[in-house]
Parts: structure tokens; C-alpha cells; sequence
């Protein structure tokens, strides 16, 4: 009875024009079961406004009831935009459907914008919400790593969103394999003659050391500030060490809910996110704002 139903709730037309009067009105107990297929616009904080794709699941469901600010990862999110705003080179690397890269696009129409999704079904999301966009966007279907060549993504049957990893450990339960290009990012600069590279997402479950590996001497030659998902504590030490070898000094610890913190140490927290940047954010006026702890005085060296 369940299926029959939501098959003919989807069937009914013009849903869209009906929920966008209430949009920010709802709470989640409400709106989870109000969806659509079709393009929606999101705002962001200084006011810009990039269209994206509802494909009817809960991510895109949450940021057009709710908007960025409330979504699923609202500091990092808006922190993003603000870093956006100052960059002329931007790789995301585990775009997915591509929410970062259009939030880089709108805030600063004129940068350099890369994404690199190799999951076929998430790229084809990614190319329709940059089609949306005037295609600004240069989207890669190679997945980046320390090596080059070809190697299997892993992914999960009938996964939607976030779970494909180049690690079978990381994959929990059945795997599907799909084989994927794979390149190195210093061979990717150079091929593009980039000549800066200023700002990076790296999301790509757990295999986020390897594609910093293969940044090679850029890594520390461009120094780019990067937003970076920590999974475990193993990937922790890893990244720290690399981003400490290329002569990072500040490193921030995001809270979804508060903002950022400076610290050292990247093992027992509850949100994921970092960020490595060449400069203190604490004398910058857009970023400062974000800061709710500098780095305590147990950690300074």
C-alpha cells in the first residue's frame, strides 16, 4: 500500500510551485515527505543565488526547505563561500552532485573552478546541476590519487550519496566495482598549466591522503587553504603530517554548530571537517568571524 501511494504522490504535477510559499516554514517532521523531482534555487549568504537539482532524496530536500545555512554541514558550507570569494583556483575533489563547486561558481563567478567525480551515476547529477549553471564548472570523471593509471571504485548497490571509496575497507557490505581513471594531481596541474592553486575540498572517504601524495611539491609550493573530511584517526595523522611537511602553521577544527576552532589535534571529535590554511584566519575580517576558540594554550608549541 506504501509504494502504490508514494507512486501516486509522485504522479502529481506542479508540487514544487505549491511547497515554495513554505519554504523555511517547516520543520523536518513535516516537509521529509514533501518532495519533487526538478530545479530549485538556493541563496547564499552574501546573496548570490545557483539553481541545483532536486532528484528527490533527503539531501537535496533538507537545502531547499531549509536553505545552506541550516543544512547538513552549515559552517563548513558557509566558511566555503567566504573562502570562494578570494580564490582564482578551486578544486573539489569528490564533488559528488557538486553543491561545493556551485556555491565556488556563484560566490566568485571568475574562478577557475574544478570538480572531479569518477562515480558515473553521482557525475551525471554533477553535470546537470552545472548545466543549470551556464556549465562554469569543469567537471572530470578521473578519480585523483598518489598514482596514475586505472584502479576500481567501490561503491554500494542502489547508494545514493556519500559511501564510494577507491578503499574496499571502507565499504561496508557488498561492493559493486566499477574501474575508473586515475590520475595524480601534480600531473593534473601541469597538464592544465595551472599556475596557483588557491582553494581545495577533498571528501573522498578516507582515501584523502593519497590525493594530497599526489599533489606532490605542489602542496607546498601553492600552499592552498583545503577543507578536508578526517574519518578515523589514522587518516588524522596522515594528513597532519603532510599538511605539517609542506609547511601549513594553522590548522582549524570545524563544529557544525559553533564554528572554528584552532587546534593540533585532529583525533575525538565529533564533526569531520578541517581546514589547512598558510594564514591565520583569526586577521582576516570575513573569517574571523567563525573563530570561536584560537588554539589553546596546551597545544602551542
Amino acid at each position: 500500500m506504501k509504494s502504490i501511494l508514494r507512486k501516486l504522490y509522485k504522479s502529481i504535477p506542479g508540487k514544487q510551485s505549491l511547497f515554495e510559499p513554505l519554504r523555511g516554514k517547516l520543520s523536518e517532521r513535516w516537509y521529509r515527505h514533501l518532495r519533487f523531482n526538478g530545479a530549485f534555487g538556493v541563496t547564499l549568504a552574501g546573496g548570490e543565488v545557483f539553481r541545483m537539482y532536486h532528484f528527490d532524496t533527503a539531501f537535496e530536500n533538507r537545502i531547499f526547505w531549509e536553505g545552506l545555512s541550516r543544512c547538513w554541514e552549515p559552517v563548513s558550507v558557509e566558511v566555503w563561500e567566504a573562502l570562494s570569494r578570494k580564490a582564482k583556483v578551486i578544486l573539489d575533489v569528490g564533488s559528488n552532485t557538486g553543491v561545493y563547486s556551485l556555491i565556488a561558481v556563484a560566490a566568485q563567478p571568475e574562478a577557475d573552478v574544478h570538480a572531479f567525480e569518477p562515480l558515473p551515476k553521482m557525475f551525471q547529477k554533477l553535470e546537470i546541476n552545472n548545466n543549470l549553471n551556464g556549465a562554469k564548472i569543469k567537471t572530470h570523471t578521473t578519480a585523483m590519487s598518489d598514482t596514475s593509471g586505472e584502479a576500481i571504485l567501490y561503491d554500494l548497490p542502489n547508494n545514493y550519496m556519500r559511501q564510494a571509496s577507491l578503499n574496499a575497507s571502507y565499504i561496508k557490505g557488498e561492493a559493486v566495482e566499477i574501474r575508473v581513471p586515475l590520475a595524480r594531481l601534480d600531473g593534473f596541474i601541469e597538464k592544465h598549466s595551472l599556475q596557483q592553486v588557491d582553494l581545495m575540498k577533498v571528501d573522498v572517504e578516507t582515501h584523502e591522503p593519497e590525493v594530497l601524495k599526489g599533489m606532490g611539491k605542489y602542496l607546498a609550493d601553492y600552499r592552498p587553504t583545503v577543507l578536508v573530511e578526517v574519518l578515523n584517526d589514522k587518516i588524522a595523522h596522515e594528513l597532519l603530517s603532510l599538511f605539517r611537511d609542506a609547511g601549513y602553521p594553522y590548522f582549524y577544527h570545524i563544529d557544525e554548530e559553533k564554528g572554528l576552532t584552532e587546534t593540533n589535534i585532529w583525533v575525538g571529535k565529533k564533526s569531520r571537517n578541517y581546514i589547512a590554511s598558510s594564514y591565520d584566519f583569526a586577521e582576516d575580517q570575513t573569517l574571523s568571524r567563525f573563530i570561536i576558540q584560537n588554539r589553546p594554550a596546551s597545544e602551542q608549541a
